[in-house]
């Protein structure tokens, strides 16, 4: 295998990072706002409470802190827990969307924007974990 020299594999980390940082922050804003747009709302058709909307919003501005200080304060060990960290969400998102009967709702789900969003956080998970293997 291949490894990326140090260097190269850190900045290419820090810019998915980076990244990252920009997307939580922009969902942050937009659940505080209550500006629904698909990708930035997982389920932008159905109706949510603003407390809900809340919740996800400071969560979410959580995880952008978490990114953004992953870059400024850099180390392979944090790169790996946000990678594992990703992998959990992944999971769980798909477990959720498998399991959750939509039916009741007074609106459709917008499945296409929700698989969209899915295979974007995959390819950028995949892509944070080839940094975190390349890394030396």
């Amino acid at each position: 295998m291949r490894f990326l020299s140090r260097g190269r594999a850190e900045g290419q980390a820090k810019g998915l990072l980076l990244a990252g940082a920009v997307y939580f922050l922009l969902v942050s804003v937009a659940h505080m706002t209550g500006i629904k747009l698909p990708v930035l709302f997982i389920y932008y058709s159905l109706p949510s409470y603003e407390y809900q909307d809340r919740i996800i919003g400071f969560l979410t501005f959580g995880w952008s802190v978490f990114f953004y200080m992953t870059v400024m304060s850099f180390t392979r060990r944090k790169l790996g827990a946000l990678v594992i960290a990703g992998l959990v969400a992944l999971v769980m998102l798909v477990i959720i969307n498998l399991t959750t009967d939509f039916s009741g709702f007074p609106v459709s789900v917008e499945e296409v924007w929700f698989h969209v969003g899915v295979l974007v956080l995959f390819f950028y998970w995949l892509l944070l974990l080839r940094s975190y293997v390349m890394f030396r």
